[in-house]
């Protein structure tokens, strides 16, 4: 057979099965797509990680993401002039190229001059004083391009001047440096060298005074003021033939600033262009006299680091959904070789071979990648788009979308992706191959009696990892998931396995599960006086092991979905929470009756400021605590209104042994009353009602302060281990001391309030302003932040796919099952059941095995969210969570994802079973070959 022939037979076998074709190939381009989409989500949030730490850095927003630095001292020994340092320039650029595989797309030469002495012209008689300073001239070839002229002639434009003799040096001066010393164009100076006087006066005059025209342009690499200033400006060739000559060693100080082209550089070789940068490094120190080299090295590592732990997190919480995708895939794969399995004996009784059906089978699987592959990238693409839109568990923002780089794609993921999905279709081709009837019954009891102990055994040795992976987690405690490292998880990888083992060990128990109560259920079916009851549920004992698969994926996706959701809602509670117990209220500013705008402003009218409900004044002071005769760590003593501070502040139960209102009531019962820590107490074994004296710094002596211990606190807002505080009350406090404390105000706000406007009728100046404490912004912040965004958008990405897989799944199970028992349902409705009993026989065993999916997978994810939610936060620090992180189980959207999926699958099993027993007896029988 040509291999023309064999291509047109391969399409027309495709066809021939149009819905089974195009489910495969969309399985395959989502399998390529997810695979795809966490490198090229990872690649650009760290990406925009590195230009935030360089534009926090710059203090403007900046492009760049690898920028290097590299610097040179020449000496009389080793002279560099200008010609030089351009000709190093191309060989620096095409060493960076050659060792790191990214071209330079931007590269800066700066030379500098000795240090000269500034002075007057001698005729000049309007300066009493003999030197002005010192100075460098500078020059920075191409430099015309990136500057625009302020006042006086433009840039490179001035042009040799003769004023008498010597020659004047036509040179420029940065706006900002002008504006401090006053100097205008047209003034003329002269420059001696500091070092040698052998070298004689050089004069120059200011032509122009020139500033940035872009200052975040990545040209600069810092701010221009600060790169141009203290310095004198000319060109390339105005330094070459003036300054050049006069220097023994060509220039003082050489500096090359390089950008290289980030569009190709990907994330996952971080440790390949460290090592070329080291490279680089030792070439620089011995090609370069006096070499210094600046690279990003730490930032590299920060971000290999964030990209490993992201990559990771992701491919985790996908790890459901690629197995749901996978057994999908496996699933149609098995359907359209099942359905080419009279074609194949067909073709093979017509000579030919086994070797060949393969090939065919291989050449499907071939056109059917070829398809996935263009169609998965675009998903991928998309995907990883969609994952940064997300801002909570299946809610998206589409206007919050990160740009995504088809460069950062890894091909080892996507060669991965199309050879599990080529096996898929390659397997079940090759175990329908024709055989004798003999050989197929005879390999098929085989492989029931050799998988059966085979699956048990598996199943055991599973719930065992699973439970030594929990009692893991529990030695090791909370888990913050943005630190994981790549040597702590080579180490011992099951204590971050351990709720992924979980969520697969617990359906695929529930499954097998499944097939023993079902045993139960035709039992109780026996019972039943209705036909049509009593064979669905005969059937459903006798074949239950067919629906196991079902409700593996079903029990599978609902219990990944559920943890997700829980997982999810713990990470915004507890958000929430951090961020309240560092401000402490609404909104926390320092208050400064100097600088305040309306000094003298009551709390009465700081509370009628539109979208303020309450506010509340707080002191703060400096205190030593004496215990006895020995003074114990300074701590922070906070004064606070007892009467107000429940209505601003936010305080939960578990922050000390009494309620909010019973602490504040011993305040109010005792003057002089002291809320202190409990672990202060303990250290120092003070109990309610001991008196405790602390030493106040005033501005001019200091305070003894005498107070009662009336309260204890495990946590109080503001308060953290490295800063203890204790509590009383500011009115007492105000009264011992006088003077005017720290002040600082709390505000609770409206939801809708306007907190700029808000700081501006306070009276704060703009300053100030910056320096308040807004909780909505920070939360904000925080929820915006691209990993917490990532992987919500993974949480729901993975549920709302595992959802609609493993409906599908659910539905072409039932299908193929009503398919491959036509006939038998066929002779039923011959006998005289009527269509109705047929669809309530049928419906009562596919509803059963959803209800048994739903259910299962429901409580299974509760019982997940309940035992692994606690271990997890979404964090990057390891220390204590403070305050505590308190779990919570999503019962309510477990209940609403459990009733969602259950009614779709169940209206969608419905039409299904009415369509597949519409069909007449007769002809299924005679398609059958059984009439």
């Amino acid at each position: 057979m040509t291999l023309l022939p064999f291509f047109a037979l391969t399409l027309k076998r495709l066809r021939h099965n149009p819905s089974l074709s195009v489910l495969l190939t969309l399985s395959v381009a989502l399998m390529v797509g997810l695979m795809i989409c966490v490198p090229l989500f990872t690649n650009a949030v760290c990406l925009r990680v590195i230009q935030e730490e360089f534009s926090k850095a710059r203090g403007v927003e900046v492009r760049y993401t690898f920028p290097i630095s590299l610097g040179a001292r020449p000496s009389n020994e080793r002279p560099m002039t200008l010609a030089d340092a351009l000709r190093y320039r191309e060989m620096i650029g095409r060493a960076l190229a050659g060792h790191i595989g990214l071209e330079p797309r931007l590269a800066r030469v700066q030379v500098e001059s000795p240090l000269y002495l500034m002075q007057p012209p001698q005729e000049d008689a309007s300066y009493t004083g003999a030197n002005l300073g010192t100075i460098r001239v500078v020059t920075l070839p191409g430099l015309e391009a990136h500057v625009k002229t302020v006042v006086g002639e433009p840039f490179g434009e001035g042009g040799r001047q003769d004023a008498g003799s010597p020659a004047v040096i036509p040179v420029w001066v940065e706006r900002a440096f002008a504006d401090r010393t006053g100097w205008q164009p047209g003034e003329i100076y002269d420059l001696d060298d500091a070092q040698s006087a052998t070298l004689g006066l050089l004069r120059v005059k200011i032509v122009g005074i020139v500033e940035a025209e872009d200052p975040a342009e990545d040209y600069w690499g810092t701010d221009p003021a600060r790169l141009l200033g203290d310095r004198l400006l000319t060109t390339a060739e105005e330094y070459e033939a003036s300054i050049g000559p006069r220097v023994p060693q060509g220039a003082e100080q050489i500096g090359w600033w390089y950008v290289l082209d980030e569009r190709r550089m990907n994330l996952s070789r971080v440790g390949r262009y460290l090592q070329a940068l080291e490279k680089v490094r030792a070439q620089a120190a011995e090609a370069l006299p006096g070499a210094s080299f600046s690279a990003p090295f730490e930032a590299l590592r920060r971000v290999g680091q964030l990209k490993f732990s992201l990559t990771l997190i992701l491919f985790g919480f996908a790890s459901p959904l690629l197995s749901i995708l996978l057994y999908f895939n496996a699933s149609l794969s098995a359907l359209l070789a099942r359905s080419q399995e009279r074609e194949a004996a067909m073709l093979a009784s017509r000579g030919m071979s086994r070797r060949q059906l393969l090939a065919l089978a291989g050449l499907e699987a071939g056109l059917i990648l070829l398809l996935a592959l263009p169609l998965g990238i675009l998903i991928g693409l998309g995907l990883a788009r969609l994952l940064s839109t997300a801002y909570g568990f299946l809610e998206f923002d589409f206007q919050m979308r990160l740009p995504v780089r088809l460069g950062d794609m890894d091909l080892r993921l996507v060669a991965v992706a199309l050879g599990v999905g080529a096996l898929a279709r390659l397997i079940p081709a090759w175990r329908e191959m024709p055989h004798s009837l003999v050989l197929q019954e005879r390999a098929l009891a085989r492989w029931r009696a050799a998988l059966g102990p085979l699956a048990r055994l598996l199943i055991v040795l599973l719930l065992a990892t699973t439970y030594y992976a929990y009692r893991k987690l529990a030695q090791v405690g909370s888990l913050p998931l943005l630190s994981v490292r790549l040597k702590e998880l080579a180490a011992d990888p099951l204590p971050l396995l351990a709720p992924l083992l979980f969520l697969f060990a617990a359906p695929l128990v529930a499954s097998v599960l499944f097939t023993h109560l079902v045993g139960t259920l035709a039992l109780l079916g026996k019972l039943s006086p209705w036909p049509a009851v009593y064979l669905g549920l005969v059937n459903l004992g006798r074949e239950g092991w067919r629906y196991r698969a079902s409700v593996f994926m079903l029990a599978l996706t609902l219990d990944a979905g559920v943890f997700y959701a829980s997982l999810a809602r713990n990470s915004d509670a507890w958000l929430v929470e951090r961020r309240r117990y560092e401000v402490g209220a609404d909104l926390r500013f320092d208050f400064s009756e100097r600088d305040s705008l309306r000094p003298g402003m009551t709390l009465d009218e700081y509370d009628q400021i539109p979208g303020v409900i309450r506010t509340m004044a707080v002191g703060e002071w400096s205190a030593v605590p004496r215990v006895g005769k020995e003074l114990a760590s300074p701590v922070r003593l906070l004064g606070i209104d007892r009467l107000r501070f429940p209505q601003v502040a936010y305080f939960r139960d578990d922050y000390a042994p009494q309620s909010l209102g019973a602490l504040m009531n011993r305040l109010g019962a005792t003057p002089n009353g002291l809320l202190i820590p409990q672990e202060l107490a303990e250290r120092h074994h003070l109990t309610e009602g001991d008196h405790l004296i602390l030493t106040l710094a005033g501005g001019e002596a200091d305070y003894e302060l005498d107070f009662v211990i009336v309260g204890l606190l495990y946590y109080f807002p503001t308060m953290y281990p490295k800063a203890p505080l204790v509590v009383a009350n500011l009115e007492y406090i105000q009264a011992q001391v006088g003077g005017s404390p720290t002040i600082a105000y709390w505000m609770r706000l409206r939801p809708d309030a306007d907190t700029p406007r808000i700081l501006h009728d306070a009276g704060q100046p703009q300053w100030l302003a910056k320096q308040a404490y807004d909780l909505r912004f920070l939360i904000n912040r925080d929820r915006n932040r691209l990993e917490r965004v990532g992987i919500m958008g993974m949480l729901s990405l993975c549920f709302v796919v595992g959802a609609i897989l493993a409906g599908l799944g659910f539905l072409l199970q039932s299908a193929a099952s009503l398919v491959a028992r036509a006939a038998r349902l066929a002779v039923l409705q011959a006998m005289g059941l009527e269509r109705k009993e047929m669809l309530l026989m049928v419906g009562i065993e596919h509803l059963l095995v959803l209800l048994y999916g739903v259910f299962a997978g429901t409580g299974l994810g509760l019982v997940a969210s309940r035992l692994y939610v606690p271990f997890f936060r979404l964090a990057e620090s390891r220390e204590a969570a403070i305050p505590p992180f308190i779990p919570y189980v999503n019962g309510e959207m477990a209940m609403r994802l459990a009733l969602m999926m259950a009614l779709t699958l169940a209206m969608s099993l419905v039409l299904v079973l009415m369509e597949r027993l519409r069909a007449r007896p007769a002809g299924v029988l005679r398609s059958a070959g059984q009439e």
